[in-house]
């Protein structure tokens, strides 16, 4: 039997390794520094997997990302931290400091294993806290907006049309959708005129309700009383017990 030898390798013409260095520059794959790191920081959106992620918060607070925290505020004593300045958060957005992590994930364990609620009062205040903040942005938001927003007439190409002062032309104004924002917050919230008793209706059907309760009582309580008294033994027709 003879050797099976391998056929020689065919040498690439100049055009075709021009060629392939032309697909190699299309690739969609980071080549620098900086894209690279943009890559890594995508994974925080796509499977939370990136180096980023592990080396800030280990393998083991992964199930923690997004699920609790704080919002960046540029108040905060370590502002701008380190994820601030890589990008991964910005003031507004979640903290994602590892620490808050950790101490949240210290009181979930304590309130599960001992039924200490202090750490986890102190997060849900935090929560809270976060919620009204954003109310007040969105108010204060609303209130320079106003009532209504108008909606610029466009062309068809999509530019807006504008006068020679340069103004906008506004085709229709429309309500603040902002205000629907704020009402189902605080329909979700349970905050309300009604649940406040801020209104006469209100308050007088809480008052119906009151005295439907201390009525229920009254004939409870005697009902109660009839059953439990002593029972008067039974008087015959000729007088005799």
């Amino acid at each position: 039997m003879t050797a099976q030898t391998t056929p020689a390798k065919r040498q690439l013409t100049a055009a075709e390794l021009q060629q392939r260095r032309d697909a190699a520059q299309k690739s969609t794959g980071p080549r620098t520094e900086e894209g690279k790191a943009r890559s890594s920081r995508n994974a925080w959106k796509h499977g939370l997997n990136s180096a980023v992620h592990r080396a800030h918060f280990d393998n083991g607070l992964q199930s923690l990302i997004g699920a609790v925290g704080k919002p960046c505020q540029t108040t905060c004593p370590k502002y701008p931290c380190a994820l601030v300045e890589e990008g991964l958060t910005r003031a507004g957005g979640s903290c994602l400091d590892k620490q808050v992590y950790v101490q949240a994930f210290g009181s979930i364990i304590d309130a599960i294993q001992s039924g200490s609620m202090e750490g986890v009062g102190a997060l849900m205040a935090s929560e809270i806290s976060a919620m009204l903040q954003m109310l007040h942005d969105l108010r204060a938001q609303i209130a320079e907006q106003g009532l209504v927003i108008g909606v610029p007439m466009t062309t068809a190409d999509g530019d807006v049309i504008t006068r020679k002062d340069g103004t906008e032309v506004m085709g229709k104004y429309i309500a603040n959708p902002g205000y629907a924002m704020v009402l189902k917050t605080l329909e979700t919230l349970g905050i309300s005129m009604p649940e406040l008793l801020a209104t006469p209706q209100a308050k007088a059907r809480a008052k119906v309700e009151d005295e439907k309760v201390d009525a229920m009582q009254t004939m409870l309580g005697g009902i109660f009383q009839r059953a439990n008294a002593a029972r008067q033994p039974a008087i015959g027709p000729g007088g005799e017990q």
